[in-house]
């Protein structure tokens, strides 16, 4: 059983070393706010109010709105003077006052946190001052933070009684967790127990750590009490265990083992081989350690190695501690007792079996440990304890060799009981036998062997013997059953003898006997492979064996790499008409050409009648012949019999791809390599690779060697028609002169001619470009082919590829006009002019560049794209299109307009759609712009119309539409626009004067649509409007309207009446010569309605205006009604009105009855006319 902890045993050895003991100090109490004493007195309240005002009198004294911002300065005062105070140790009955005398109501947040910091920071310079009242003040009110770093300060500057104050009032004394290892270290048992004392408990984690400072320091009651204070009974390590170890403290260790119940084994496992090695220590203090860790649970490999050292050492007392607490005896494969067979000593091991069981592995590495020259006796007393303890396997059967070895019969007996086996070591026993000669005690093994095993490792052994013993040998084993493999193997070793003891009949006799030569994967024949005997190998091969086809098939690759090429020849000639399979002889084939320098002879013998296959392994065959420095290698091997066509490409390929092999040598052997059908396939990636090649190696095509190309071009002119991944490789290098012989050589399918063209214009050589360029124009490329090359050199800017496409009649319209709309999208403006000089006469071009400019967001690009298109000569609706897409833009480009006009760009084009849509969008510059162009007269008219259409006279938009009125606008429209400038009179908020006022200016007519836009402006009081319309002289009919109008106003009496004599009055002529000609005055008798007369309206809209009233019926108004009595319906009328304002209405309807004749009849009712009287109502 392990090792486990013993408190008992831990206590008793604690009181016979006499270990002391210390108590932990006690906790202090908690203090709060209401612990802090009272330190002023009435003296102190004088000091703090002199204070005070000494330092307010040295600042200026602010103006307090309200108590809070009084009290709030005054905490802000204080917090300035207590650093002050703070520094020269003041009196703290004066501090406490001013910590009282204002509280912290800043208004500002951030303020008043700051204040609050302020304060704290106090707390740490009063403990760094150690003044101990202040802190007592300060530390209940500071924050957490603050009284730890004051603790911080404290413990460091080592003011005790700081120190004690602040854990009082809950400062952590984990914040010290530095200072207080420190102080264990030093053995500063004040601040150890201070820090201790505080009702927040330490981390324990902090006091193991200072345990071990403590142990390094030397202090038992240090340690002592931290042991006590820290929690050690869950702790499965404690570093002070450690130390106490290594320094020698017994006392110590007791002290932290017996309060450390739960220590993990494994952990305290190293102190043990600390304790047992401790160089500084004597044995006995090293025992005494050792014992309290085994009894503090110590177990593991370093105890473990401890007790096989002890052993090793042969050190009594620790061998008899660890067996006392049962060590295990089995780690480590069992060193301890293996340690204790090596001794030989039976008591040692007596000793150390007594600790525990042994497994039976590690009994028999004991047995397999006893020392060589133990005595029979001795040693098999050993060995029979080892037995009963489970010793087997090996050990035992290597004891049955000593056995034999010794000529020890009795063990030999006893082991062979036990189990010992004769096929241990293959037969090592029986082997032993056979080298001791001892003939008997081989027969009486042999009569134990059960199998034939033994027999395939001893016979090896007899043939080792001289001649005729062997021959006996032989004998005697195969009596015992020897055959098989038994057999095979004493072949081999007949045939692997020295020739002076090769025994030839030896060798027949076991042929006879059916040995089969290709045991052992034909040892026999490889070893006469190797001694290059060629006899032998034939006398060999000669065997019945089914396999040995096989067999030789498999040695071929041994006979290829033999150094005597006469015998390796032979040899091989042998293995073909040993019927060896093609694969092997192909192999051969393979490594031969691998060599430096491969025979001639070899290669052909493979080849025929060897029948090697030249396809084998990917053609490597045929890759290492085109390789070679003799090249009739290659002949040979091109002229075998069979090779595909993906061989003789491989081959090409690898050849061509070579570096070692100059241009002449690459071109003859391509030669030679193309002489076999089908010749296409293999030239094809013949190019490819060597294409590939080519541009890899040299920095320009024109470097590449054309002698191997040539050769490759040969054998068929459409070799390479569809290939235009290597004509694109061609062209992308430059080769300019391989490109020329694959013109003339080849015949190039369009689509690939079209793909190198398309390439040869990214070419960085202008002269390349231009060269590969014209060679492929000549091939005939498609038209498409050329499109995409014209675009591709609009897109480059390669203005030089251009010229010579389109002097070789490349047409500018191929692809909807590309390449045009490509140049004239580019910033650079070279191709572009190239195309429009080759372009000039073709209308469409210069509109597809025309109108891919105008999408450039350059402007300054852009106006020069367009200047030298319109040069060139465009002209037409693109541009006029153009111009009114510019009318409509927010920003409107005004060089780009005049650009446009000066090339004849129309106004007038769909319907004059440039100017209508300038004047719409209120763009007078534009509209000036474009009216220096204008042709039609009817221009302006139709603008002006759109411009009404488009609310702009009720957006009273002057500028556009007094320009349109200067340039003459047609009867209707102005006459319409007074109207609709009238009607907008009313609009919210009032304007339109200034409109009606350019209008009139402009010879608008007032009577039009019956004069309503002067109705209008009366009903709705607009008398400004109205009078400067009244200035056109509007006919009667037209005032005469205006005049019932006018009566549905509520405009002021005096502004009515104004109006009303403007109407009738603008007509009157004070020429006394000319008025009889003028026509009858406007007034109220015209258009008058007897349902809805004036003084009707008049009367419903302006209630109690006698004064209206009175210049209505001066003016002619009836007040006839239709089937109604007169007086009635005044009456009636007037009965709305107060009383006095009644009174007078019918005074003034009244007189106006009096003053008028009568009333008019109307003859299709059946009325007459009668004489009214005035009438006289109560």
């Amino acid at each position: 059983m392990a090792p486990s902890y013993n408190l008992a045993k831990l206590e008793e050895l604690c009181q016979l070393h006499q270990i002391p003991e210390f108590d932990v100090p006690q906790r202090l109490a908690r203090l709060s706010q209401n612990d802090v004493p009272s330190y002023g007195a009435s003296d102190h309240m004088q000091d703090v109010a002199a204070l005070l005002t000494r330092y307010k009198g040295s600042v200026r004294k602010p103006f307090f709105k309200t108590k809070r911002s009084r009290e709030s300065h005054e905490f802000q005062t204080i917090t300035e003077i207590l650093p002050h105070l703070l520094e020269q140790n003041a009196d703290p009955g004066i501090v406490q006052p001013l910590l009282r005398k204002a509280s912290n109501v800043v208004k500002d947040l951030s303020k008043r946190e700051s204040q609050n910091v302020k304060r704290d920071s106090m707390l740490t310079t009063a403990a760094t001052k150690g003044n101990v009242d202040v802190v007592w003040l300060l530390a209940p009110s500071s924050s957490q933070a603050q009284r730890n770093a004051a603790l911080v300060a404290a413990v460091t500057l080592h003011h005790e009684a700081v120190v004690l104050k602040l854990l009082e009032y809950g400062a952590d004394p984990n914040v010290c967790a530095t200072e207080f290892k420190k102080a264990s270290l030093e053995c500063d048992l004040i601040r150890v127990s201070m820090l201790l004392r505080a009702p927040t408990p330490i981390k324990n984690e902090t006091l193991i750590e200072a345990l071990a400072q403590a142990v390094e320091g030397g202090s038992v009651q240090l340690v002592s009490i931290l042991t006590k204070a820290a929690d050690l009974r869950s702790a499965r390590d404690i570093p002070a265990l450690h130390k106490a170890v290594q320094g020698d403290r017994l006392d110590m260790l007791l002290t932290i083992a017996r309060r450390a119940p739960s220590l993990h084994p494994p952990k305290i496992d190293p102190s043990v081989m600390t304790a047992y090695l401790l160089s500084s220590a004597a044995s006995d203090r090293r025992l005494q350690l050792t014992e309290v860790l085994l009894y503090s649970g110590a177990c593991g490999v370093q105890t473990q190695t401890a007790f096989a050292r002890s052993v090793q050492s042969d050190k009594t007392p620790f061998i008899e501690l660890f067996a006392r607490h049962h060590v295990d005896i089995n780690w480590d494969n069992g060193s301890a007792i293996v340690a204790a067979a090596q001794t030989g000593r039976r008591q040692l091991v007596e000793t150390v079996l007594a600790s525990g069981t042994l497994l039976p592995e590690n009994a028999s590495r004991a047995m397999q440990s006893l020392p060589t020259s133990l005595h029979h006796d001795e040693r098999r007393l050993l060995n029979s304890m080892f037995l009963n303890a489970g010793a087997q396997g090996h050990a035992v059967d290597q004891e049955l060799v000593l056995a034999v070895r010794n000529n020890d019969e009795a063990s030999v007996t006893m082991l062979l009981q036990k189990g010992a086996s004769l096929n241990h070591n293959n037969g090592q026993a029986l082997i032993q036998a056979i080298q001791d000669e001892h003939m008997a005690l081989l027969k009486a093994m042999l009569r134990h062997t059960t199998t034939s095993y033994p027999l395939k490792g001893v016979l090896p052994h007899v043939c080792r013997a001289s001649k005729q013993p062997r021959l006996e040998m032989f004998g005697a084993f195969l009596l015992a059953g020897a055959s098989g493999d038994a057999v095979d193997a004493a072949l081999a070793h007949a045939v692997a003898d020295p020739a002076d003891r090769r025994d030839r009949r030896l060798i027949d006799a076991l042929i006879e006997a059916g040995a089969d030569p290709t045991h052992e994967d034909a040892r026999s024949i490889r070893h006469t492979i190797r001694e290059a005997n060629v006899a032998v190998f034939k006398q060999l091969l000669r065997s019945p064996v089914p396999s040995l086809s096989a067999i030789v098939s498999v040695l071929v690759a041994d006979i290829i790499i033999m150094h005597n090429r006469t015998a390796r020849y032979y040899m091989m000639q042998c293995a073909i008409e040993g019927r060896a399979n093609q694969v092997s002889v192909s192999d051969a084939l393979i490594v031969e050409l691998g060599v430096s320098s491969p025979e001639t002879r070899m290669v052909a013998l493979l080849l025929d009648p060897g029948k090697a296959d030249v396809d084998r392994d990917g053609g490597r065959i045929l890759k290492l012949a085109a390789l070679q420095a003799d090249e009739s290698i290659l002949d040979i091997t091109v002229a075998s019999s069979k090779i595909s066509s993906q061989t003789m490409a491989a081959a090409l390929r690898e050849m061509l791809i070579r570096n070692g092999l100059a241009e002449e040598q690459k071109a003859r052997r391509a030669k030679t390599l193309l002489s076999r059908t089908p010749v296409v396939p293999v030239a094809t990636e013949g190019l490819s690779a060597y294409t590939d090649y080519c541009a890899k190696l040299f920095s320009h095509g024109r470097d590449w060697p054309l002698k191997p190309f040539l050769e490759l071009l040969k054998p068929q002119r459409d070799l390479i028609t569809h290939n235009g991944q290597l004509i694109d490789m061609i062209v992308k290098n430059g080769a300019t002169s391989l490109m020329r012989a694959i013109l003339e050589h080849q015949n190039l399918d369009q689509a690939v001619i079209d793909k190198g063209l398309l390439r040869s214009v990214a070419l960085e050589s202008s002269q390349d470009r231009a060269n590969i360029t014209h060679m492929l124009l000549d091939s005939r490329p498609s038209s498409d082919g050329v499109s995409s090359v014209l675009i591709k050199a609009c897109r480059h800017g390669y203005a030089d590829v251009l010229e010579v496409l389109l002097r070789d009649g490349t047409r500018l319209d191929m692809d909807n006009y590309a390449a045009v709309r490509v140049a004239a999208s580019s910033i650079d403006p070279a191709c572009l002019n190239v195309l429009l000089r080759f372009g000039r006469n073709s209308r469409d071009a210069l509109s597809a560049a025309f109108v891919e400019s105008t999408r450039l967001t350059d402007s300054e690009v852009r106006l020069g794209h367009l200047r030298a298109i319109l040069e060139a000569g465009l002209r037409g609706d693109v541009i006029d299109q153009y111009l009114i897409h510019l009318v409509g833009l927010k920003n409107v480009p005004l060089e780009e307009i005049q650009l446009l006009l000066d090339y004849q760009a129309s106004v007038h084009a769909q319907a004059s759609r440039a100017p209508i849509l300038a004047a719409t969008s209120k763009k007078r510059d534009v509209l000036q712009l474009l009216f220096t162009r204008v042709q039609l007269s009817n221009t302006a008219s139709r603008c002006f119309e759109a411009c009404m259409a488009a609310g702009l006279i009720q957006q009273h938009e002057i500028r556009v539409l007094q320009f349109l009125l200067e340039k003459y606008v047609n009867q209707l429209p102005r006459d319409e626009a007074l109207l609709i400038a009238a009607n907008n009179l009313a609009a919210t908020p009032p304007g339109g004067l200034p409109m009606v006022q350019l209008l009139v200016k402009h010879g608008a007519n007032p009577d039009f649509a019956q004069g309503q836009a002067l109705c209008h402006a009366c009903e709705i009081g607009r008398f400004d409007s109205a009078m400067i319309i009244l200035a056109l002289r509007p006919s009667r009919s037209t005032r005469s309207r205006a005049l019932h109008h006018l009566v549905k106003c509520n405009s002021p009496s005096s502004a009515f009446c104004s109006m009303a004599d403007s109407l009738v009055g603008s007509s009157r002529n004070d020429d006394p010569t000319t008025r009889i000609l003028e026509e009858p005055l406007p007034s109220f008798r015209a258009y008058q309605e007897d349902d809805n007369s004036a003084i009707r309206v008049l009367l419903s809209h302006r209630p109690g205006d006698t004064q209206a009233l009175r210049k209505v019926l001066e003016y002619g108004c009836s007040v006839g009604f239709d089937r109604c009595d007169v007086g009635k319906s005044a009456y009636t009328l007037a009965g709305n009105h107060p009383a006095r304002a009644r009174s007078d209405v019918l005074v003034h309807v009244a007189d106006g009855l009096q003053s008028q004749e009568g009333m008019l009849t109307c003859s299709n009712r059946g009325w007459s006319q009668r004489k009214v009287q005035r009438p006289v109502y109560g």
